[in-house]
C-alpha cells in the first residue's frame, strides 16, 4: 500500500512496482491498493498481471478548514466511509499475509482502522520524507516540532507513532533513516531493519547515448526545495570564466520549476542551461550516458537512488552532506562529496571534476562496481526473507 503509485514516478512508486513485479513472477498473489493520485487515473486496472485500485484516501479533519479548503473537507466526509469499507472488503476477501505499507501518509488512519479486525503482518517501509518532516528539515512550513510534545500536537505523527508501534516490522531505506527513525521512535528499535532501494543494471545497458553540440553536466529529479537546484545554478553561475562551452542540463518536474527558470534568468546563464522537462525511464539513461558526470545538490536526501542510476551508467556523481547517499557515494572513491546548501563547495567541485580526466575516469570505474551492492534482486530478496512468518 504505497501513497502513490505508476504512472506516477518517483522513488517510492519504483521500489513497489519492483517489488510487486518480484513477488508475482514468483507465484504469489500480489495486490497493489494506492490513493488515486491523480485523479484520473483509473480506480482498478491491470498492469502486467497485477491488479491496482486506486481509492481517495480522505478522512475529515479541522486542518482542511484551517487551510480553507471547505471542498476536501466535504470530499472527505463522502469519501471516507466508503474508501474504509472498500478496504475492509478487500482485505476480508484476498486474505493477504503480509500488508505492506510505503511511505505512511493518507493511507495510515484505514489500515489503522482495520488492523485489529483482520489477521495480517503489517511491515511498514519508509523513504525520507515521511520521517525527515518531523525534524523540521523544511523551514517553509515552519513546523513547531522540536520536542516530542510539540509533534503530538499534530495529528498525522500520532497516526505515525501508532502505526510503526503496531507494525510487525519496520523497514528504512538507508542506515540514516533508520536512525532519525529511532530516535522519534525508540520502541522500534529491535524490529527496524535496513531496507536499501535497488535498481536493475541492465535496464541501462543497451540504451543509446544522447548527443548534442556542447559538453554538459546533468542533474535530475523532482523539481522542489528538497533537491536543492538553485544551490546548483548558483554553483554553475561561479564557473561563468571557466568552461565556457560546457552546458547545464536538468530534467524533471516539479512546484519550483518557475522559480528556477526565474533564478537563471537573474544568473544570465539562460543561454548555457536547459529545463528538458520530464523524460522517460529509457530516455532519462540516455542522457546520464551523454553527460560528463551528475550532480546531487540535495538539502536532504534519505537515501541516493539518482546516484545508483548514474553509476549503472557508467557515470560518476558529485553529492551533498545531506543524510543516506553518503551510504553510497563515497568521496575520492566512487564520487565527490560537498558541504550540503554551500554553492562555493560544489561549484568548486565542478571545476575539479571538468578539469580532472583521470580523476573522473577513476571514479566512473568504482561507481560500477558499487552497483553490485545495491541491486533490485538483493532489494526483493531482503523482502522476501522479512516476508516469511
Amino acid at each position: 500500500m504505497p501513497s502513490s503509485f505508476i504512472p506516477v514516478i518517483g522513488g517510492v512508486q519504483t521500489v513497489v512496482y519492483d517489488l510487486a513485479e518480484y513477488f508475482f513472477s514468483k507465484d504469489h498473489q500480489v495486490k497493489v491498493i494506492t490513493n488515486r493520485y491523480p485523479r484520473n487515473l483509473p480506480e482498478a486496472e491491470n498492469i502486467e498481471g497485477i491488479d491496482i485500485k486506486r481509492w481517495l484516501f480522505l478522512k475529515p479533519g479541522i486542518k482542511h478548514l484551517r487551510n480553507r479548503r471547505i471542498d476536501i473537507f466535504l470530499a472527505s466526509i463522502y469519501f471516507y466511509p466508503r474508501t474504509l469499507a472498500s478496504l475492509a472488503k478487500e482485505i476480508r476477501e484476498f486474505k493477504p499475509e503480509v500488508v505492506n505499507v510505503h511511505y505512511p501518509d493518507i493511507q495510515t488512519a484505514f489500515v489503522l482502522k482495520i488492523l485489529n479486525k483482520a489477521k495480517f503482518r503489517l511491515i511498514v517501509s519508509l523513504h525520507g520524507y515521511d520521517i525527515e518532516r518531523w525534524f523540521n528539515t523544511d523551514p517553509r512550513f515552519n513546523l513547531k516540532v522540536n520536542t516530542d510534545k510539540e509533534r503530538m500536537a499534530y495529528p498525522d505523527f500520532v497516526l505515525l507513532k501508532e502505526i510503526l508501534e503496531k507494525a510487525d516490522a519496520v523497514t528504512a531505506c538507508s542506515k540514516y533513516l533508520l536512525s532519525k527513525t529511532t530516535e522519534l521512535f525508540p520502541k522500534i528499535k529491535e524490529k527496524g531493519y535496513v531496507a536499501y532501494n535497488g535498481i536493475n543494471p541492465d535496464q541501462f545497458n543497451n540504451s543509446e547515448i544522447f548527443k548534442q553540440n556542447s559538453d554538459y553536466i546533468l542533474a535530475y529529479g523532482r523539481l522542489s526545495y528538497q533537491k536543492g537546484f538553485d544551490i546548483l545554478l548558483e554553483a554553475f553561475s561561479r564557473l561563468a570564466n571557466k568552461a565556457l562551452g560546457l552546458k547545464l542540463l536538468i530534467i524533471g518536474e516539479g512546484e519550483e520549476r518557475e522559480n528556477l527558470e526565474k533564478k537563471t534568468i537573474e544568473l544570465r546563464l539562460e543561454q548555457r542551461v536547459r529545463f528538458i522537462g520530464p523524460v522517460s525511464y529509457k530516455d532519462l539513461a540516455k542522457y546520464i550516458k551523454g553527460s560528463k558526470f551528475v550532480v546531487i545538490p540535495s538539502r536532504w536526501e534519505p537515501f541516493g537512488l539518482v546516484a545508483l542510476e548514474s553509476f549503472a551508467c557508467a557515470r560518476t556523481v558529485i553529492a551533498t552532506t545531506s543524510g543516506g547517499i553518503q551510504e553510497i557515494v563515497r568521496d575520492g572513491q566512487n564520487g565527490l562529496v560537498v558541504e550540503k546548501e554551500n554553492p562555493f563547495s560544489l561549484s568548486k567541485a565542478i571545476s575539479k571534476l571538468i578539469e580532472e580526466e583521470q580523476l573522473r575516469a577513476a571514479l566512473e570505474i568504482n561507481s560500477l562496481k558499487t552497483i553490485a551492492q545495491f541491486t533490485k534482486e538483493s532489494m526483493c530478496g531482503f523482502y522476501q526473507e522479512l516476508f516469511r512468518p
